[in-house]
């Protein structure tokens, strides 16, 4: 495989969760709105929100796996550093 493609499958595979986010970010605003609101413990937030980080990643993998290529949003990297921001205060 040339050493420009294997870049550009190597950039993929780090944007494509990020996309997948951007894609289902409806579900995450409402999971963050439920536990800014109070409606959340700490405890069932975190749950959830490793368990989105932990769907988006499998969706991923099974979407590379398959050399299914979806064209990401340029929104998508600043809304996926967001998230992954959220998810390494909760995890710290």
């Amino acid at each position: 495989m040339p050493k420009e493609a294997e870049i550009e499958l190597s950039r993929y595979s780090i944007i494509l969760p990020f996309h997948l986010d951007w894609k289902t970010r409806d579900q995450s605003l409402k999971l963050l709105k439920e536990f800014v609101e109070g409606n959340m413990t700490v405890s069932d937030f975190w749950i959830a929100f490793s368990n989105r980080v932990s769907l988006t990643n499998d969706g991923a993998d099974i979407l590379k796996s398959n050399l299914i290529l979806l064209l990401p949003n340029e929104k998508s990297m600043e809304f996926g550093d967001f998230l992954e921001t959220i998810y390494d205060d909760c995890d710290s």
